[in-house]
């Protein structure tokens, strides 16, 4: 049996989207779309429910989907141990290494492939003895194109190969900054918590805003267009400016974990956080008191009539 599914092309100005159907074998072998230049495909409700990743604490998975045009990817990453990361690329070959130990997007690790076939593909990194952390400004450059410096553009192809991730799995013991403008990542799965500002998973294709207990910084998850609802665990203690900014289908978000603190929330709020989200967007806290109180919370107040309790009706 044939299934399909839908790649959206956005194309180049004024040629509008170009929408190419891919098709899936039973055995899970992927027709690769036909490239054109200067479109980078989209691809939208992947079926990868046979796959499953399930990152070990010392191991960072991602799930890509390769085709002709995105067949010599780089893998960039942060290492604090030469030669300690192995990458293993998903189809038999030897795994992959780099004595690279800097920081930046020109210092940090990266290693390179060619596959020979087509298809999804989960790609494991496995940390040895040091540190291991997906590369920290501008994180959609941990799946890449070659380096190159034409026309100005160091990563002149890079579009297509980060609209080909689909889902990253971070283990216990590694970390992430930013996964940002990966339009087709359905899925950011992590199990250490975030303790620091400034991680952003913005403008992907994120099914939930997966928050973990433990959690202190509320990470950005503007222009996910696919969140429905988020659940705010009790440990969280900053939401930032725009955090959840276009997130046009969120219709529920989850305080009841919340209580007040010396008679206030213990979470501050940047401005913006909930602007242009769905009219219907209901925030639900524990009891009336604490609604109450988030009604007067700074930049929540221009939300107060979305502000609801679960007593409220009792």
């Amino acid at each position: 049996m044939i299934q399909n599914m839908i790649a959206s092309n956005s194309g180049q100005s004024g040629t509008g989207a170009v929408i190419t159907r891919l098709d899936v074998s039973r055995n899970g072998v992927y027709g690769a779309p036909d490239g054109v230049d200067g479109y980078s495909p989209v691809y939208v409700n992947v079926p990868t429910g046979s796959i499953h990743m399930g990152a070990d604490d010392d191991e960072i998975k991602m799930l890509v989907f390769i085709t002709e045009e995105t067949r010599q990817p780089w893998v960039n990453y942060i290492q604090s141990v030469a030669n300690d990361v192995t990458v293993d690329w998903g189809d038999g070959t030897t795994p992959s290494t780099d004595s690279r130990t800097g920081t930046s997007r020109t210092t940090c690790a990266g290693v390179s492939h060619t596959y020979v076939s087509y298809g999804l593909k989960v790609i494991t990194l496995t940390k040895h003895s040091g540190t291991l952390s997906l590369l920290e400004s501008n994180g959609f450059l941990s799946f890449a194109g070659a380096y190159s410096t034409t026309n100005g553009n160091a990563y002149p192809n890079n579009g297509k190969y980060r609209n080909s991730l689909i889902q990253v799995h971070i283990g216990y013991n590694c970390t992430v900054s930013s996964l940002s403008s990966c339009l087709s990542l359905q899925d950011i799965k992590r199990w250490s918590p975030i303790l620091t500002d400034g991680i952003g998973f913005a403008q992907n294709n994120l099914l939930r805003a997966e928050l973990i207990d433990g959690d202190i910084y509320c990470p950005s998850f503007t222009s996910n267009s696919r969140i429905e609802t988020v659940t705010i665990p009790s440990s969280i203690t900053t939401i930032p400016v725009n955090c959840f900014r276009t997130c046009s289908n969120l219709r529920y978000v989850d305080f009841t974990a919340i209580e007040l603190e010396n008679g206030a929330l213990p979470i501050t709020f940047g401005t913006n956080v909930f602007t242009s989200t769905s009219a219907s967007l209901v925030l639900m806290f524990a009891t009336a008191e604490i609604a109450a109180v988030a009604k007067e919370t700074t930049n929540l107040t221009e939300y107060s009539s979305k502000i609801h309790s679960l007593d409220e009706e009792e």
